[in-house]
Order: structure tokens, then sequence, then C-alpha cells
């Protein structure tokens, strides 16, 4: 009769093709999990920047709308700087409007 048992030999090879193959196994996993964990910071480093950009943008519009706020109605004119005199009265015109 013929042993069903395979030889010390035989067993030991086929736990090392195993091993191997187990081993190969665990690096693909592992490079599909550095591949995704690449991919997914590249595309959470872009939606930061996207994010700050709007942020700053929102920022910077709110500041020139505050500006703005701040601002006196412009009216066409640059505005005058000097003061108007008082109107000089004579004395005449006083006569006139204390008597009429």
């Amino acid at each position: 009769m013929h042993s069903t048992r395979s030889s010390p030999k035989r067993r030991a090879a086929d736990l090392a093709a195993r091993d191997r193959a187990v081993m190969q196994e665990i690096q693909k996993e592992q490079s599909a999990r550095d591949k995704k964990t690449a991919r997914l910071r590249a595309l959470r480093l872009a939606k930061e920047a996207a994010d700050k950009e709007t942020a700053e943008k929102i920022e910077a519009e709110q500041l020139l709308a505050a500006q703005q706020a701040l601002k006196p109605p412009s009216s066409g004119k640059k505005p005058s700087h000097r003061r108007r005199k008082p109107p000089v009265e004579t004395s005449g015109s006083k006569e006139q409007s204390a008597h009429g």
C-alpha cells in the first residue's frame, strides 16, 4: 500500500509555496491600500486648498463691503475741502430787513 502522507520534504515545499502566496497577497493588499491612501490624501489636500481659496475670497468681499459701508455716498464730485465764507451783510440790507 501506498501512504497518503506526503514526505517531509514535500510538505515543507508546500508550506513554503503557501507562505510565498500569502506574502504576495499581503503585499498586493498593502500596495492597494497605499494607493488608495495617496489618492484620498490628494483629494483632501485639493479640497482644503479650494476651501481656503473660497474662504479668502469671501473674506476679501466682506472686507470690501465693510469698507464701502464706511464710506460716505459719492455724489460724483470730489468733496471740497474749503470752507465757505459766511455771506457778508451790508449795512443797508440790515436796515431794510429790520424795517421791511
